[in-house]
C-alpha cells in the first residue's frame, strides 16, 4: 500500500511534462486500480475483525436471547407513541442493521414487528412494498396495530394509483387491532368494505391530511363488533358509519354542534367523550326536543378554543352519573350553561377548568357556586391580567365559617377536598392561611371575626392542596421571589393541618422557563 501511494505521490508532482500524456495517464488508472483494490482488502479485514471482536468481546452476546428480546421491547417505542420523530427512530430494521446476531433475533421475534408506523407516497416502490410484505409476515399471528401517515392529497386521486400498500396491508385485516388513519380520504377506497369483517378491530383514528375531501369518501366498518374507542379529526360524521352503540370512548374534533349532538345520541354506552375545537355551521342533523340522557358517560371533555356557542350543546346533555368534566376555552361564555350540566351530575367528583378567560369575577363566582358537589377542582389560569384569578374574595367564600363583615351567602366549593391551582399569585397569605386553617376540623383558627356555623360539618376537609405560582420575568438572572420568612413561619405553625401542601414556583424568562420546587410539604400524618 506504501509502495503505490509513493508511486503515486511522485507521479503526481512531476515537474515536468511528460512526452506522452497517454502513458502518464495509464499510470495513474493503474495506481487507481491498486489503491482502491488495497482499500476493499482493508474494508474487508476490518469487517472481519469487527465479527471476531463481537463474537469474543461482546458481553452482549453472552446474554440469553429472552434477555435480549427484553431490550428491544424497550427500545421500540409503543404504539401509544404518536410524535413521528420517535417512532421512526428505533425499528426492528435498526436493531436488525446492527450485527447479524441481534438481525436473528429480531428476525424471529414476532411481537417487535406488530406495530407498523408508515409514511405512504402516491409513487411508492414496489421495494417498500416488498419491505412491508416481509414486515407483516414476520407478525405470526398476532394482532396488528397500524399507523399510516401521508402529508400529499391531490395525487392520491389519480387513475394510475393503486394504493400497493393498503392492499398488502388488507391482506392481513383480519388481524387488525389498533388502526390511526392520517391519509386523504380518497385513499379509503382501498380499505376493506363493508362485507369485510374486521373481527379484532378495538380503535380506530381518523385525521385526513387537510380535511374530509368529498362526501363520498366512506369508511363502512358498520360490520365491526370490536370498535370500542374511536376518534374523528375534520371528517364529515354523515361519511363515517359504525356501530355507534358499542363506543365506549369518543373523541371529536373540528365538528359542528349538530353533529356532536347526533353522535352522542346513538352511542348508547358511552364512558368517556372529549369533544375539541368544535366549529360553527350545521350539516342537517336534527337537534334533540329534550336533553339526551348519557347515562353512562363518566368522563367529559369540552375544549371550545375557537369559542363556538355551544349553549345549544351543553343544554342537550344529561349525564346523571358523570364524575369528571373538563372545560377549556377562549372565553367563558356559557357559564350558566355549564351549571345546568353540572346540576343534572350530582355525583360529579373532579372539575377541571384550564385556560380559559374569564371576564369577571362574578362569573367565576357564578360557576364555582354550582360545583357543590365537587371534590378536586382543577384550576389552571391564564395569564392575562383582565382574566379573573383565584384571588382573596375567592378564598374567603370557601371558609368555613361565615365572616360577620360579608354578606351572608352559600359558602364555595362546600364538598371541596382537593385544590390544583395554576396561576399569578393574587391572593394574600394571611387570607389563604386563614382559609386552610378552617377547613380543618380541630385547627379553626381565629373565630372571633367569623360567625358560628350551624351546620359545620357539612363543609368538607382540604385533604390536598397544590399551588402552582407563575411569575414573569425580563432579567434572566433573576431568582424565585420564595416565601417571605414570616408566611414560612405560619405554614410550618399548621403541624397540625391533616392536608397534604405542595408549593411550586415558576419564573417564565424572555427566552426560557425554569421552575424552583419551594421545599415544604405537609402530609398528613
Amino acid at each position: 500500500m506504501a509502495l503505490v501511494m509513493r508511486s503515486l505521490s511522485s507521479e503526481f508532482y512531476a515537474t515536468s511534462e511528460p512526452d506522452d500524456p497517454r502513458a502518464e495517464l495509464s499510470t495513474i488508472e493503474e495506481n487507481i486500480e491498486k489503491t482502491a483494490a488495497a482499500l476493499r482488502a482493508l474494508y474487508q479485514r476490518k469487517h472481519q475483525l469487527k465479527m471476531r471482536i463481537n463474537q469474543e468481546y461482546c458481553s452482549i452476546r453472552l446474554l440469553p436471547p429472552e434477555i435480549v428480546i427484553e431490550f428491544f421491547h424497550w427500545l421500540v417505542p409503543p404504539f401509544t407513541v404518536a410524535d413521528e420523530d420517535e417512532i421512526f427512530t428505533s425499528t426492528p430494521l435498526f436493531l436488525g442493521s446492527i450485527c447479524s446476531a441481534w438481525r436473528s433475533i429480531a428476525w424471529s421475534t414476532p411481537t417487535l414487528w406488530t406495530s407498523v408506523n408508515m409514511r405512504l407516497k402516491p409513487s411508492l416502490n414496489s421495494t417498500r412494498t416488498e419491505l412491508l410484505g416481509q414486515w407483516l409476515s414476520r407478525t405470526g399471528d398476532l394482532p396488528l396495530s397500524l399507523r399510516l401517515f401521508s402529508d400529499e392529497e391531490v395525487p392520491w386521486g389519480t387513475p394510475s394509483n393503486s394504493g400497493s400498500a393498503l392492499e398488502v396491508m388488507r391482506k392481513y385485516s383480519s388481524r387488525w387491532q389498533d388502526l390511526d388513519l392520517r391519509i386523504p380520504t380518497s385513499c379509503y377506497k382501498f380499505l376493506p368494505r363493508r362485507e369485510e369483517t374486521l373481527p379484532l378491530l378495538r380503535s380506530l383514528h381518523v385525521n385526513p391530511p387537510g380535511g374530509q375531501g368529498e362526501r363520498k369518501h366512506v369508511i363502512d366498518m358498520s360490520s365491526s363488533a370490536q370498535i370500542y374507542s374511536l376518534s374523528l379529526s375534520c371528517v364529515f360524521l354523515i361519511s363515517m358509519k359504525f356501530r355507534w352503540n358499542q363506543i365506549t370512548d369518543l373523541q371529536l374534533e373540528a365538528f359542528y354542534v349538530d353533529e356532536c349532538l347526533e353522535a352522542l345520541r346513538q352511542t348508547s354506552q358511552l364512558v368517556s367523550c372529549a369533544l375539541r375545537n368544535i366549529i360553527r355551521g350545521e350539516d342537517g342533523h336534527a337537534y334533540p326536543d329534550s336533553p339526551l340522557s348519557l347515562p353512562t358517560l363518566r368522563n367529559l371533555s369540552i375544549d371550545n378554543e375557537k369559542d363556538t356557542h355551544i349553549g345549544s350543546l351543553l343544554d342537550s346533555i344529561a349525564a346523571p352519573n358523570l364524575e369528571n368534566l373538563s372545560y377549556s376555552g377562549r372565553y367563558l361564555n356559557h357559564c350558566a350553561q355549564i351549571c345546568t350540566l353540572v346540576s343534572r351530575a350530582p355525583g360529579l367528583h373532579t372539575f377541571s377548568l384550564a385556560r380559559t378567560n374569564i371576564k369577571s369575577s362574578e362569573i367565576f363566582l357564578q360557576l364555582l357556586r354550582g360545583l357543590r358537589s365537587v371534590v378536586k377542582f382543577i384550576f389552571i389560569a391564564v395569564s392575562n391580567p383582565l382574566s379573573s384569578p383565584l384571588n382573596d374574595d375567592v378564598l374567603l367564600l370557601c371558609n368555613r365559617f361565615k365572616r360577620a363583615d360579608l354578606p351572608t351567602r352559600d359558602r364555595l366549593l362546600p364538598a371541596l377536598q382537593e385544590l390544583e391551582y395554576c396561576g399569578a399569585q393574587k391572593f394574600t397569605w394571611p387570607v389563604m392561611l386563614q382559609m386552610l386553617e378552617s377547613r380543618q376540623r380541630g385547627e379553626l383558627g381565629d373565630t372571633s371575626k367569623v360567625e358560628s356555623d350551624p351546620q359545620p360539618d357539612t363543609i368538607a376537609d382540604l385533604r390536598s392542596v397544590k399551588l402552582t405560582l407563575t411569575h414573569a420575568s425580563t432579567d434572566s438572572n433573576a431568582h424565585s421571589p420564595g416565601l417571605v420568612e414570616s408566611v414560612v413561619s405560619q405554614l410550618h405553625s399548621l403541624n397540625g393541618m391533616n392536608v397534604s401542601l405542595t408549593m411550586v414556583t415558576q419564573i417564565t424568562f424572555t427566552t426560557q422557563e425554569f421552575h424552583y420546587m419551594h421545599d415544604m410539604k405537609y402530609v398528613a400524618p
